[in-house]
Formats: structure tokens, C-alpha cells, sequence
């Protein structure tokens, strides 16, 4: 039954112009459906596969997610306290500010 549902809707849809009309004559058509919704590339069915890691491809991968969400909030991170550190010093709004004045000459 869900054939036959998939077939009437793909014969409900609009046909596209023909090849002729709807390219310059020099452009040659790549991709293309047929009546059945089967997607070509070049004149031939495009073929998709499911992609299988292995376990140490898996950990690598988590690994690697981990590694860039903590070097993005690493980043964060620093460009906050950066603005922070700069907004105290130039009286802009930020969260409150640390107790007393900066002294840019202190230590010296």
C-alpha cells in the first residue's frame, strides 16, 4: 500500500519543463528524478551507504566533540573577563565590579 500512496503522489506532482526549455542549449542536465522519486547523477541511480564506525573511531570522535566544546568555551570564557577587565576600567555597564580602584601603576 505505501508504494502505491508514494506513486500517486509522485504523479501529482508537476513535471518540470523539458531539458530544452529549462536549460541553455550549451548546459547539459547532471541531476535527475524519475517517476518513481529515485534520484540520478549523470544518467545513473545514486547509490547512498550507511556509514559504520568502529569503536576506537567512535571514542576518537567523542574525544573530538569534547576537545572543540571545551576550547569554544575556553573562549568564552577568556573573551568575558577580557571585556570585563576593560569595561571596569572605562565605567561601562558589566556585572559588578571587584572592590576599589584599578592601579595601572601598581607594582612599580
Amino acid at each position: 500500500m505505501p508504494d502505491q500512496v508514494r506513486s500517486e503522489e509522485l504523479n501529482e506532482a508537476p513535471r518540470w519543463k523539458t531539458h530544452e526549455q529549462a536549460w541553455p542549449p550549451d548546459v547539459r542536465p547532471v541531476v535527475g528524478i524519475d517517476g518513481r522519486g529515485i534520484l540520478y547523477w549523470d544518467g545513473k541511480p545514486v547509490q547512498s551507504r550507511q556509514l559504520v564506525l568502529t569503536r576506537g573511531q567512535k571514542i576518537l570522535a567523542v574525544l573530538v566533540a569534547l576537545a572543540v566544546i571545551a576550547g569554544g568555551l575556553g573562549c568564552f570564557v577568556q573573551g568575558f573577563l577580557t571585556y570585563h577587565d576593560w569595561a571596569c576600567r572605562e565605567g561601562l555597564p558589566t556585572v559588578p565590579c571587584h572592590m576599589g580602584q584599578i592601579d595601572d601603576n601598581a607594582g612599580q
